[in-house]
């Protein structure tokens, strides 16, 4: 008896508030689950929760009444968090009021400030009993947020016992022979950087220019190396542990990035470990570093899943409007300067850190969104072309000589220099037909889809009698390893691989069920 009432009891306060509220955030993660963390969503929920908390409290002074308190605050969140995608939706207005031009988000808002007065209004004066409806209300706010916490109970319970293994454990051992001092490593990952084949053939783009700077300064570029998978983590996952993965991926690569087989070995030796991650889940930092550089200060430490949460709710357009902290509200602005702060940090780095020292630095271009125009001015495009694709690249070009040339006059001693694509960009001349099997994919979307960047910075020994056109990232350090620290590691066969036979995604993997990685190395070259 004492059960039923205090649940009878519970079901008389306005619980809906604070489920509707954090319904949006444990949406956003369940429908990105294998981008994401659950560990994501605490901050977020925290800040929602506290804050409906200290509505509800200043609503219960004014009508004196917890229901109808909570009614206008449940109100007050849906509004909150639907704006993005109403906006969206709606697409962008634009018309004239007098002498006012308006949009979409000046007509949202008038919306919304009339219903929302209009219920003010009407729950103060009201004398109907709101129990039920409260009640109804509790309950239906419950099913949502039960349906998607156990939807994603699985895959979490998959997280939390089962980890992807490498096909081989790589156990390095140096002998010491090498050039007669540790170089400092820099690896950098542009993600989604194209070969110069791919970039000419199907963009027309002559990506000649910066390779030839780069071969100038003494990098040997692999002009026919492609990515070991299509995906990020994956490719990562890969080329950090120097290995090819085999399934299950239960879990997801997340802990062989995290784990990493390089950096624990070069750290084993001497080796400061800095890392400049993205605001991606995977690199953003690792638990191995020294350092972990984080733009804390700019952006209040939010990652990528709290930014694209912002960008749905009412705050970011008046954020934007009012001109104050656009870092935090603003997409586009924090992925630009993000990727600013990054280049920033090599400079930095070079001048300031400790020899030997390793920097992992996975940076988000000339990857999408596409923020910045040739010169890298800025640029808030809306949808996605090869125009803008190529516009980012030729800021990526611009930011990378500048590094390179800031890395080696600031060095003391040649460093080693990996600048390398962890993936083609997604097709955009031979594009994937959904519902063909992969058998019958044009080999030409394949290797749109693989080829990549690929240049090394070796000093000391004659990089073109070492390294050879084809080489892939799964053999970057197993070579580089073997000549500066004599660890006799055997290269693999250069391989490249797509998912599971999905007619409907070939670049997709499904973490929650057995994945299938097809060996199409033939197609690729």
């Amino acid at each position: 008896m004492k059960l039923k009432y205090a649940i009878k009891k519970l079901f008389s306060f306005p619980i809906h508030t604070f489920l509707l509220a954090a319904f949006p955030v444990i949406f956003l993660y369940a429908h990105n689950i294998e981008e994401t963390s659950i560990a994501m969503t605490f901050k977020p929920l925290l800040v929602v929760l506290v804050g409906v908390a200290i509505f509800l409290f200043f609503g219960k002074l004014i009508f004196k009444n917890w229901l109808k308190s909570g009614l206008l605050l449940s109100l007050g969140v849906l509004i909150f968090f639907s704006h993005g995608h109403l906006h969206n939706l709606i697409g962008s207005l634009k018309y004239q009021v007098w002498m006012f031009e308006l949009g979409t988000d000046d007509s949202l808002f008038g919306i919304w400030a009339v219903l929302a007065i209009s219920v003010f209004f009407l729950l103060l004066r009201t004398k109907i009993d709101l129990k039920k409806l409260t009640g109804f209300l509790n309950f239906v706010s419950l099913i949502l947020v039960l349906y998607l916490l156990v939807t994603s109970l699985s895959h979490e319970i998959g997280r939390l016992f089962s980890s992807p293994e490498p096909s081989e454990t790589t156990n390095i051992q140096a002998t010491g022979k090498g050039i007669g001092y540790k170089p400092d490593i820099y690896y950098i990952i542009l993600d989604r950087y194209d070969a110069n084949r791919t970039l000419q053939e199907n963009y027309g783009f002559d990506n000649n220019p910066f390779t030839d700077f780069l071969e100038e300064k003494g990098f040997y570029v692999a002009y026919d190396s492609f990515s070991n998978y299509p995906r990020t983590y994956l490719s990562l996952a890969t080329s950090l542990n120097m290995v090819y993965l085999e399934p299950p991926l239960v879990g997801g690569p997340d802990p062989l990035i995290a784990d990493q087989a390089l950096a624990k070995f070069l750290k084993s030796q001497g080796y400061l470990y800095l890392h400049i991650g993205s605001w991606t889940r995977a690199t953003r930092t690792s638990p191995l570093a020294d350092i972990n550089y984080v733009d804390t200060e700019l952006y209040l430490d939010l990652d990528e899943f709290t930014l694209r949460l912002v960008e749905t709710t009412a705050f970011a357009p008046i954020a934007r409007r009012l001109s104050f902290g656009p870092n935090i509200s603003d997409y586009h602005t924090y992925h630009r300067t993000r990727a600013i702060y990054q280049f920033n940090r090599l400079e930095e780095i070079s001048k300031n850190q400790r020899s030997p020292k390793f920097i992992f630095m996975h940076v988000l271009l000339p990857h999408d969104p596409y923020v910045f125009g040739p010169n890298c001015e800025p640029e808030d495009p809306e949808g996605s072309t090869v125009e803008q694709y190529l516009s980012n690249l030729s800021c990526t070009n611009k930011l990378t000589k500048e590094a390179v040339e800031t890395v080696l006059a600031n060095s003391l001693q040649p460093p080693v220099i990996v600048i390398q694509g962890d993936e083609g960009q997604y097709a955009f001349k031979y594009p994937y037909v959904k519902g063909t099997d992969y058998f019958q994919i044009n080999p030409k979307t394949l290797q749109e889809r693989a080829r990549i960047l690929n240049s090394y910075y070796l000093p000391g020994v004659g990089s073109d009698k070492i390294l050879y056109p084809s080489i892939t990232p799964v053999n970057s350090f197993r070579l580089i390893l073997n000549v500066y620290f004599g660890a006799e590691l055997e290269l693999f066969q250069d391989r490249s691989f797509i998912f599971q036979n999905d007619k409907n995604n070939p670049w997709y993997y499904d973490l929650d069920g057995p994945v299938e990685f097809i060996d199409v190395t033939d197609k690729v070259r």
